[in-house]
């Protein structure tokens, strides 16, 4: 008994040891391969979407986290223009909700945020599932699984460089907004009113609100969901579903597509994809709407008159000269 005691303890030693070598080594992997700059040509995965690593620290009161309807759908140049209040729109496509925690995971090591506002589209995507919320997770600790192609491109030279965030496209400038200014109706039906049975959200996006409330809880940042208006995939079952979660965990919940007629809001004229997305001017008037509310419900400081912040003035200027040239 005594042999076979000492036998499953030197496996297991075995097991715990070869176990530290591997994380270790993809720890180490994983630092050579990581990003050492917010742009395309660096490595960075959707550098939009990432634009935040090139303001200075802390200096991004609200961050939008979502799909593509939020950076379609939120203006952070409308938000400063309006408000005074500095904003950035890190939504991806096809976002989960466990990309989404991990986004956020990202902003709170650059920056420390008043408000997040998670925009609640991406949770009912049917690639929330257990087996990708894992590989998320996963590939977080271990960027190498993220960026295991840059071994084709590597300098190890540069591998072990600061970071050094230099991205400026004037699509990061403007906040990570995507502009559109065309317009194509949606003409049917309205989905918040179809009748539906009641629908679930899965278990890999409630993990992760879960998740994304307990760090906004532990950095103190406040924590709201949000639907943009969405005519194609939001219905009134999500929304149910939605509210019934949110009250169960105490966390604000705005469904932008329950109080259109006060935003001046129309399927027929704010939509650049027959209800799919909205276009710039539909994303004004969602951003002064959430402005309003952001305004009135969170002491978020006005920055417009102080010169530290007078960048944004000029990155305004860039987002007029942009919405301009998308309409023509």
């Amino acid at each position: 008994m005594q042999i076979k005691t000492k036998t499953i303890l030197k496996r297991c030693c075995c097991v715990i040891l070869t176990l530290g070598i591997l994380f270790g080594a993809l720890k180490g992997l994983s630092f050579l391969v990581t990003p050492r700059d917010n742009t395309a040509k660096a490595g960075m995965y959707w550098p939009d979407g990432r634009g935040f690593y090139s303001y200075p620290q802390n200096s991004i009161d609200v961050f939008v986290i979502g799909n593509s309807d939020s950076y379609c759908g939120f203006s952070p140049m409308e938000l400063w223009h309006n408000y005074g209040f500095t904003s950035y729109n890190s939504g991806e496509p096809e976002q989960r909700a466990t990309e989404g925690l991990n986004m956020l995971k990202e902003i709170l090591t650059r920056h420390k945020p008043k408000v997040v506002l998670l925009d609640l589209d991406e949770i009912f995507e049917g690639k929330n599932t257990i087996g990708n919320a894992f590989s998320d997770i996963f590939s977080y600790e271990f960027p190498i699984f993220n960026y295991h192609n840059r071994w084709k491109t590597l300098d190890l030279s540069s591998a072990f460089q600061e970071a050094n965030y230099t991205n400026q496209k004037s699509s990061i400038k403007i906040g990570g907004q995507h502009l559109n200014s065309k317009t194509k109706a949606y003409t049917g039906q309205n989905n918040m009113k179809k009748k539906s049975s009641f629908v679930s959200i899965p278990w890999a996006s409630k993990y992760a609100m879960d998740q994304m409330q307990k760090l906004c809880q532990e950095n103190g940042v406040a924590f709201v969901l949000i639907d943009i208006p969405a005519a194609i995939t939001w219905t009134g079952a999500r929304h149910d579903a939605a509210k019934a979660y949110a009250e169960s965990k105490g966390i604000p919940f705005l469904d932008l597509n329950t109080d259109l007629d006060s935003m001046g809001f129309s399927w027929e004229t704010d939509t650049m994809d027959a209800g799919y997305h909205i276009n710039v001017v539909g994303a004004a008037k969602v951003t002064n709407y959430l402005g309003e509310y952001l305004k009135q419900n969170y002491s978020l400081t006005d920055h417009r008159s102080d010169s530290n912040y007078s960048f944004w003035n000029d990155n305004y200027q860039i987002y007029e000269q942009a919405v301009q040239k998308s309409s023509s």
